[in-house]
């Protein structure tokens, strides 16, 4: 049964006269479930573009979560940075399309705190992402745009070296790479991955 058929059953049997309970009671469903309200994908507006990315510089690891709000995974989620104010989210879904990577920036609301929330926004061709950063909580959550999938995404701050790491595998190795190696890159290893032990990454 479609959902606007679902919506209609449920309103024939029990009616409006149940009051105002029942009809935020459709209209949730209905949000949910038809998307009556559509993800608008904008950069924010009267905000004060974070110059340079937000203090604290250690990589987000996350989930894509299905926009039915039932939680089921859809990827890999990442928001990093190398260090030099250039943050990327970066999503390898669970599908098998392949990794894909763009430039996000923040944005707060009067003079950056690092203490305060902001908002992440990025948009670049079929892909964008538009979010929440709890700086201190450490955490991110929000939406993103994958060519005509509207998935959600939430992510936690990780905190030590192996992550940082890890983070440059994703962006530096296999597909859809930033700022791929050269060919004549010395061999390295992934299983712990060893970047760090050659190359000098400024996060904080």
């Amino acid at each position: 049964m479609r959902c606007q058929e679902k919506v209609a059953v449920f309103t024939r049997k029990y009616g409006f006269q149940r009051g105002l309970r029942w009809a935020f009671a459709l209209l949730l469903a209905a949000a949910l479930g038809c998307n009556l309200f559509p993800v608008v994908f904008a950069p924010p507006q009267n905000m004060t573009a974070v110059v340079g990315g937000i203090a604290n510089q250690q990589p987000f690891w996350g989930k894509l979560l299905s926009a039915d709000g039932l939680g089921r995974e859809e990827g890999d989620f990442l928001l990093a940075t190398c260090g030099c104010g250039d943050w990327r989210a970066l999503v390898t879904p669970a599908d098998g399309s392949g990794q894909v990577q763009f430039p996000v920036h923040f944005y707060s609301n009067g003079e950056y705190d690092p203490a305060a929330d902001v908002t992440v926004y990025g948009e670049e061709g079929d892909y964008a992402l538009s979010g929440l950063v709890a700086q201190v909580a450490g955490t991110t959550s929000g939406w993103m745009k994958l060519r005509s999938r509207t998935p959600r995404y939430t992510a936690t701050r990780g905190s030590n070296h192996t992550d940082q790491a890890e983070a440059c595998v994703l962006c530096h190795v296999g597909d859809d790479p930033i700022l791929p190696q050269p060919e004549n890159h010395p061999a390295f290893e992934l299983n712990p991955p060893n970047c760090l032990s050659c190359h000098q990454v400024a996060i904080e």
